[in-house]
């Protein structure tokens, strides 16, 4: 399976292919990166959010969307992620502000909720 990264700098998609040997397939926007989701199975999905997107309805159609065993990576600042915290409830898990080290990281652990929290 694939991972599926929205939004994402080029480098960080770049270092989950490199370090971790995944595919990867980059999108700019969450509602291609539903597309793509009903069309392929993915293995994670790495969304980098920002002040005004995703809302509630769009990550509940996303996780609708996806696999059980698909893990959504929500990254972004952790004032936004804060504001998103009751979103765990969805299986989605939050990671603030990683390096370049801490995302693949992240995206290589069964879980971060241990990093999000941190």
């Amino acid at each position: 399976m694939t991972v599926l990264t929205i939004n994402l700098d080029k480098s960080q998609s770049d270092a989950i292919t490199c370090e971790l040997g995944e595919t990867v397939c980059a999108v700019d926007s969450l509602e291609d990166g539903c597309v793509l989701v009903e069309k392929e199975e993915f293995s994670k999905i790495v969304y980098g959010i920002t002040a005004d997107s995703p809302s509630l309805a769009e990550i509940t159609n996303l996780v609708g969307l996806t696999l059980i065993s698909t893990r959504i990576i929500l990254i972004g600042e952790p004032g936004l992620l804060a504001e998103r915290a009751g979103w765990c409830g969805l299986g989605v898990e939050l990671l603030p502000n990683p390096t370049t080290d801490e995302l693949v990281h992240g995206v290589e652990e069964k879980s971060i909720t241990a990093i999000a929290q941190g």
